[in-house]
């Protein structure tokens, strides 16, 4: 028994659940939950031993089990899996909302099949609220994941570089909860420029939230993602939050703005 299924086995037995039919939501087989408990509802059976050929992982266990991830990251999975999951839900069995050392644990980790990827989601499995926090620097790790179709990102995180998003078709965004409020703070206008400005020729919809606290952070668009250029696919994008003076205005009159067919909503962008 590896040390990755042993630390697994060491969590409440309710806090570890294997898909075990497709349940109301129609989720896939064989992915494992951690942080939720078994349900007749959702399809979720104990797990007891993860499958060799295990497709997804979803830890719901919050920031702090770093040890669990770093032996995550050392197994076999990250080389064969579909879909990562990392964050809380409204199971609320979690600890932290600060998942940048977790983020660190598996950044050099190879996921060469991975196409979704989520990163501090706080699920909604029950008709509640979110709460998010930090996520840290995902640089390196979306280096590693060259077939990724879906990213959602939840949460203040740092992005360093652009980056060629070859697959990509669906990006979402979002630093706060409109309900509860509760976020990791703003991230900087570097790191929005560095995801807009990277290459998507394969993306179609863009889901961008940045209304946190007072949105006085006043983001800025850069002339790069104003052309529209690195977004040939592109069907629908949303974006709010707080924008420097005139920046609305810069996006409304771009050639991005002015691409046929594509449905646009800004009518949440605020001026800082």
């Amino acid at each position: 028994m590896n040390n990755f299924q042993i630390l697994v086995n060491q969590l409440p037995s309710d806090q570890r659940s294997i898909q075990g039919k497709s349940g109301k939501w129609n989720m896939p087989l064989n992915h494992c939950f951690l942080g939720v408990p078994q349900s007749d509802f959702f399809g979720w059976n104990l797990l007891e031993s993860i499958p060799k050929k295990c497709l997804g992982f979803h830890f719901y266990l919050g920031g702090t089990p770093v040890e669990l991830m770093t032996e995550f990251a050392k197994s076999k999975y990250p080389s064969q899996i579909e879909k990562l999951i990392i964050g809380d839900s409204s199971f609320a069995n979690g600890s932290g909302l600060d998942y940048s050392e977790i983020i660190k644990t598996i950044q050099f980790s190879e996921f060469p099949e991975l196409t979704e990827l989520r990163l501090g989601i706080w699920e909604l499995f029950c008709n509640s609220h979110c709460l998010f926090g930090k996520i840290g620097n995902i640089t390196t790790l979306l280096n590693n994941c060259p077939k990724l179709e879906k990213l959602g990102l939840y949460g203040q995180f740092e992005l360093l570089n652009t980056h060629n998003f070859s697959k990509l078709k669906k990006l979402s965004i979002e630093l706060e909860d409109y309900t509860t409020g509760f976020n990791g703070g703003f991230i900087s206008n570097g790191s929005l420029s560095n995801i807009l400005d990277s290459k998507f020729p394969s993306l179609e919809e863009v889901f961008i939230d940045l209304i946190c606290e007072e949105d006085d952070y006043g983001y800025m668009f850069t002339e790069n993602f104003l052309s529209g250029n690195n977004y040939p696919s592109l069907k629908k994008m949303e974006i709010t939050g707080g924008f420097a003076e005139g920046e609305k205005e810069r996006l409304l009159s771009s050639a991005l703005y002015k691409k046929k067919n594509v449905i646009f909503h800004f009518d949440d962008m605020v001026v800082s």
